[in-house]
């Protein structure tokens, strides 16, 4: 059956078509995509659209959220770049509900978490784990914070690895670094 659900979502969205039964969309986050390839006149749009309403709605309210952090570390001289499903919601796909993504990945300077955390909980954000506090003193990760149910992984490293001997996690992201591009967000 696992196949049959997976073949039937690798036919979807390498051929765009035909559209999997609704069990399947869901289980692959896919609903809310869905909607949006679907022609204005398909029938199958109508139960589509509580998915594709429901995505864009969080994708706002995670926006709204997590745009005056941004603005305050900006403000700060701290530099952060989003990856992944946020700002791929946001500048790349067509509508903002059409990625699914559970939480926002940040990447920031290691020596400024510190500060970048300070301004966080001055602004109303929890931090509910921080590597310096932690044993995972190898994480890829900094902290993880939270406000109104948006959850924030702000990374150090782009790369996962439990290992403090890993010198290709830092090649890559300082790789990324470099490659970023500053992009106007808003008023930022």
């Amino acid at each position: 059956m696992r196949a049959q659900r997976r073949a039937a979502l690798e036919r979807y969205v390498l051929n765009g078509s035909p559209l999997p039964p609704r069990p399947v969309l869901d289980a692959a986050n896919l609903a809310a995509y869905a909607y949006t390839q679907l022609a204005s006149d398909d029938e199958s749009r109508e139960e589509l659209w509580l998915a594709y309403a429901k995505a864009a709605a969080r994708h706002l309210h995670h926006r709204t959220t997590l745009l005056p952090l941004v603005r305050a570390w900006q403000r700060a001289g701290i530099e952060s770049l989003l990856f992944k499903g946020f700002p791929l919601a946001e500048f790349v796909y067509a509508s903002v509900g059409q990625r699914h993504y559970s939480d926002v990945d940040v990447l920031l300077d290691p020596r400024r978490w510190s500060e970048a955390e300070r301004i966080a909980v001055a602004h109303g954000w929890t931090v509910i784990w921080a590597r310096e506090r932690s044993l995972y003193a190898n994480s890829h990760e900094e902290g993880i914070i939270t406000r109104n149910g948006v959850v924030v992984e702000v990374h150090r490293l782009i790369v996962h690895s439990g290992s403090p001997h890993d010198q290709h996690q830092r090649r890559v992201t300082d790789a990324a670094w470099a490659a970023s591009e500053p992009r106007k967000w808003e008023d930022t």
